[in-house]
């Protein structure tokens, strides 16, 4: 009786440990399946966040690029064509001024201007004209100069509207030839 008991409990016991084995053999089954595919689900992750960093990359380096090249692009000088240096002197004919000395019209402080001018000219002809007319053109450029204040006179553009308006007033007076250009070579201001 004894040994039956022996062997029933034994086979109860070998059953429940080839059960318990085989739960075991399930179990880790079921752990290696999970295991890949959390590989595979985090590989799988893995592979679109090396795919946003690749395009996060690329977004940094070419967006700049493109708005140095557009700003570049705007922002290019226009082609002029180039002058040679003895073309601006050949044909030009120079006429040189005496200086002008000027009270401004500053009411607060007594200034003047003291400014010297050479014109270019289109022919001998108007050379000729501005000789025989160059006590009406003095008189002409010093009341002009006359009307400026300081701050008209000291200024980059105060410079380049009275060249132009000398221009304008000496070629008013003329009949043959015109002053095609008018520069500054001496411009004193106290």
């Amino acid at each position: 009786m004894r040994s039956s008991c022996r062997r029933s409990r034994i086979s109860l016991i070998s059953d429940q440990g080839l059960q318990n084995i085989s739960e075991i053999k399930l179990f880790k089954d079921i752990v290696e399946t999970r295991k890949s595919e959390d590989v595979s689900e985090m590989n799988h992750k893995l592979d679109y966040a090396l795919i946003f960093m690749l395009i996060g990359a690329l977004l940094l380096v070419q967006v700049p690029k493109i708005i140095l090249k557009i700003s570049y692009a705007s922002a290019a000088p226009e082609k002029q064509p180039k002058i040679k240096n003895s073309d601006l002197y050949e044909n030009n004919i120079l006429f040189p001024l005496e200086s002008f000395l000027v009270n401004l019209m500053d009411s607060n402080t007594p200034r003047y201007l003291e400014v010297t001018f050479v014109l270019s000219l289109s022919s001998k002809k108007a050379k000729k004209e501005i000789e025989e007319k160059l006590p009406v053109i003095t008189d002409k450029i010093i009341n002009f100069l006359s009307t400026k204040t300081y701050d008209e006179a000291i200024s980059r553009l105060g410079k380049v509207k009275i060249k132009k308006n000398v221009a304008k007033l000496i070629n008013s007076a003329l009949t043959t030839g015109h002053v095609k250009n008018v520069f500054i070579t001496k411009f004193i201001v106290q």
